[in-house]
């Protein structure tokens, strides 16, 4: 077969969608000197070692998903960063409390479900201070302490078609996020803005407190995505 033979049928099998026969092929219409052919592998050599997979990113560091947040990472990671910052402080680490992690959680998810932000937990039967919610939990403490937060996940934002744009005024709007933060990084931010405050602070570096529950909810306002969180602290005997 001549080799203008060979070209056309090569072209006839990429219109027949053989683009990849004919890709590998396609230096084979042309001779090659036998000075310019590649040897074979020897029968003792090694092949090339395969590259490596990339890497793939922790749960820790992948965005936040405003739509269905992983509540438990983002409670633990709070938890080992407040633990990083009593270390620092030369204080002993917070134990995790079962029963304080309960009141946490439950005081964020009725936070973000009825759109409120404070220390008194408005769907508990009693309506009182925290230190009522936390020894509803069966929790025998001698001292107890809350922070609480309120932090979006994310940084910057356009609300489009809404009638008013600035932050927070927006009535009826499509949020469009860019620049969504990670899950360790809300957790650095929520540390951060608690030890810029005294009263936050001291809560955190109290070394009379020895146990630590740490509770998140996702909730919006006014078509804002924010994670609502707390920390309940007590003195366990």
């Amino acid at each position: 077969m001549n080799l203008r033979c060979r070209s056309i049928l090569l072209l006839v099998a990429v219109l027949a969608g053989y683009s990849n026969v004919y890709a590998q092929q396609q230096s084979a219409s042309v001779p090659r000197k036998k000075s310019s052919a590649i040897p074979a592998r020897k029968a003792n050599e090694k092949p090339a070692p395969a590259k490596p997979a990339a890497e793939q990113p922790s749960p820790a560091d992948k965005l936040v998903n405003c739509e269905k947040l992983n509540e438990s990472l983002i409670s633990e990671l709070i938890f080992d960063a407040t633990n990083r910052e009593r270390r620092r402080a030369g204080l002993p680490e917070f134990q995790a409390s079962g029963q304080l992690r309960q009141s946490a959680v439950g005081h964020s998810a009725d936070m973000a479900k009825r759109n409120y932000f404070s220390h008194q937990t408005k769907g508990f039967i009693l309506n009182g201070p925290f230190s009522d919610r936390i020894q509803a939990t069966g929790l025998r403490a001698t001292k107890m302490a809350e922070n609480i937060a309120m932090l979006s996940p994310v940084e910057k934002m356009l609300l489009v078609g809404a009638s008013s744009t600035w932050f927070g005024g927006t009535k009826g709007g499509q949020l469009v996020s860019e620049d969504c933060r990670t899950y360790r990084q809300l957790a650095d931010e929520a540390l951060k803005m608690w030890m810029n405050s005294p009263g936050h602070r001291r809560n955190i570096l109290d070394g009379s407190l020895n146990s630590l529950g740490v509770g998140c909810a996702l909730g919006w306002r006014d078509g804002i995505p924010y994670v609502y969180m707390t920390q309940n602290f007590a003195r366990v005997p």
